[in-house]
């Protein structure tokens, strides 16, 4: 009198297992698919707070732009395409851990703005404006706390996770200070 229910059970198993072996090999081709994708397309910078990889595109005044939680150099770089076209140098880089950037043994907000700071220097640039997508706002916001304008380095920066008359204020800052 079981067996009918046994029977149903094992197949409802069996499709789970085999959705599941489905998922992971889609997985696995997407994830080999983005690494081909962004292979070559980026470097990695010596800087004195250890590798940074990063990827910049046009030229003209350079913003410094910090991705969120959900990529690295390349979420920047499609962020910042826009900027690129209406002529700024936009310098995408990868936080803590993500991509080619080893994680940290300190990963705070204020470390990763030490770091944003150190990247810009190892690229020689000493005025750059700071923008930060999501989760990468807190350590962009910290960039201007932490190095700000000492005659030799300006950054002026913006969060895109903050509330709208902050966000707003920053925009207008980084449109009237940025080099």
């Amino acid at each position: 009198m079981h067996r009918p229910t046994s029977k149903f059970g094992l197949g409802v198993l069996a499709l789970a297992a085999a959705g599941t072996a489905l998922a992971y090999g889609l997985y696995r081709r997407d994830l080999a698919a983005a690494r081909a994708r962004l292979a070559g397309a980026s470097e990695i910078a010596a800087t004195r707070c250890g590798p940074i990889e990063y990827a910049a595109v046009g030229s003209g005044p350079p913003i410094l732009l910090v991705h969120g939680a959900g990529g690295g150099f390349d979420q920047g770089l499609t962020i910042g395409s826009p900027l690129a076209a209406h002529g700024h140098r936009v310098i995408a880089m990868s936080r803590f851990g993500y991509l080619r950037t080893p994680l940290a043994a300190d990963a705070s907000a204020a470390a990763q703005a030490d770091a944003h700071a150190c990247l810009l220097d190892a690229l020689g640039i000493d005025r750059a404006a700071v923008v930060g997508v999501s989760a990468g706002a807190p350590s962009a916001l910290q960039v201007a706390v932490r190095h700000p304008g000492d005659g030799t380095h300006e950054h002026s920066c913006a969060g895109g996770n903050v509330r709208p008359r902050i966000r707003s204020a920053a925009r207008s800052a980084i449109i009237s200070t940025a080099p």
